[in-house]
């Protein structure tokens, strides 16, 4: 509990030493002072009743109303007491130090300086008015008659004209003062007013000050803005200038890539060239050789055959290796092609089986619905029928192909065993012709009794089966 009391007690002290004082504030403008002050003026209506020119009121009271009067429009500051920023005691001060009079600092003693004023009708323009606060300590101001006062209010606000019977000032108002303006002093007079002067040069100093900075903070930053939009530009120039630069790396390394992918196929291709020319020689080479091997041992038989005969046959061997190559060529091609329509044919009958299947199934379905045995009896007949007469249509189609295939082969063959034979009986040479024509007649004839026999049935001409 004794605690609580010292800090009250502390707290009371602390309140009574400072007055009114409350947070400094930093200084306004210049502009906003002039801008505040012209219009609070035009609202307050001063001049007329207020005429405080020297000339009109030449006593030290009218001094301190004028020097009041400038003060409207200064933003409160605590501990203010320059024209910079004034608290109410620092404003009530500042005035009357300019007439010449030293007054205390905070407004506890303010409202003790001079004598009381008991009737209040009798308050002259000039006498400091206080007040109490509702929180503790004191408030000051000058009063400039018809029932008003100047004052500098509390924090975030400006010197200005109030009414003494608006609500707060007047259940709070204390008393008046006056005091003794004979006192005054020229000298500190002079003072307040040569510091006034010397803090508006320094003032209009430190704004030109404000002002250059300002202005070289703006040159700052306009060389740093052109600066760095300098640096952007290089930076992006050689980033562009990086990028055709990987571009053109690129494009080169995939034109050498391509190169040297077309190179390596190329020499693939001549090298599978090669090899293929090889084979063909080779085989060819080996294909010559076995048909001069026959034709040497042809010749070692007898002996009989003359240098121009082993000329011809060897001619005729190369020919005939030629022919075979070139046949089993076309007979591979052949079989490709027989595969490849065999395959086709498959194709054909796997769509054709399958329409069929659906063909019936629909056919099937329709009959069923139908709901007639006798149709569906009938159309299994025709189908059947259908499929049988087919069966033997492909049956003869087959019979017919391998007769056609196999025919032929059997006939050539005959007729070059024929011809091998004449040329090897003696006396072959001079009746070479004669033979040779009716081993051509012979052959002719042979072609024209093959004929092609279904399978299970007999020839007509030869009675076979």
């Amino acid at each position: 509990m004794d605690n609580a009391y010292k800090v009250l007690i502390l707290v009371l002290v602390c309140v009574l030493s400072f007055g009114c004082s409350h947070r400094k504030k930093p200084e306004d403008s210049y502009a906003d002072y002039e801008r505040f002050r012209q219009s609070y003026a035009g609202y307050a209506d001063l001049g007329g009743d207020w005429d405080w020119t020297e000339e009109n009121d030449p006593t030290v009271s009218g001094k301190v109303l004028r020097r009041a009067h400038s003060a409207i429009g200064t933003p409160y500051v605590w501990g203010g007491v320059k024209p910079g920023g004034f608290d109410c005691s620092g404003l009530v001060q500042w005035a009357y130090r300019g007439a010449g009079v030293r007054l205390p600092r905070t407004a506890a003693e303010q409202k003790e300086v001079g004598f009381a004023i008991r009737d209040l009708s009798q308050m002259r323009p000039g006498d400091i008015v206080a007040f109490r606060r509702a929180h503790g300590g004191y408030h000051t101001g000058i009063y400039i008659g018809d029932g008003k006062f100047i004052h500098a209010p509390r924090t975030n606000t400006r010197v200005r004209i109030e009414s003494m019977e608006s609500g707060f000032f007047k259940t709070h108002f204390v008393g008046a003062r006056r005091v003794d303006m004979s006192k005054g002093s020229l000298a500190l007079a002079r003072a307040s007013e040569e510091a006034d002067r010397e803090y508006r040069r320094s003032k209009s100093s430190r704004e030109r000050e404000e002002r250059a900075e300002r202005r070289r903070g703006r040159d700052r930053d306009r060389d740093e803005a052109r600066s760095s939009r300098r640096d952007r530009d290089r930076d992006e120039a050689r980033g562009s200038r990086r990028g055709r630069d990987r571009d053109r790396d690129e494009a080169r390394s995939s034109r050498r890539d391509r190169d040297r992918d077309e190179a390596r196929g190329s020499r693939r291709g001549r090298d599978r060239d090669r090899d293929e020319a090889r084979r063909s020689r080779r085989d060819r080479d080996r294909d010559e050789a076995r048909g001069a091997r026959r034709g040497r041992g042809r010749e070692g038989d007898g002996a009989r055959w003359s240098r121009r005969g082993r000329g011809r046959d060897e001619a005729r061997g190369s020919r005939r290796g030629r022919d075979r190559d070139r046949d089993e060529a076309r007979s591979s091609r052949r079989d490709r092609d027989r595969d490849r329509d065999d395959a086709r044919s498959s194709r054909r009958g796997r769509d054709r089986d399958r329409d069929e299947a659906r063909s019936s199934r629909r056919d099937r379905d329709r009959d069923e619905a139908r709901g007639s045995r006798g149709g569906r009896g009938r159309d299994e007949a025709r189908g059947s029928g259908k499929e049988r007469s087919r069966d033997r249509d492909e049956a003869r189609s087959s019979s017919q192909r391998r007769g056609s295939s196999s025919a032929p082969g059997r006939s050539e063959k005959k007729d070059k065993d024929a011809r091998r034979s004449d040329q090897n009986k003696p006396g072959a040479s001079a009746g070479r012709s004669q033979g040779g024509k009716g081993a051509e007649q012979q052959g002719k004839r042979q072609r024209r009794e093959i004929t092609v026999v279904p399978a299970g049935r007999s020839s007509k001409k030869t009675g076979k089966k």
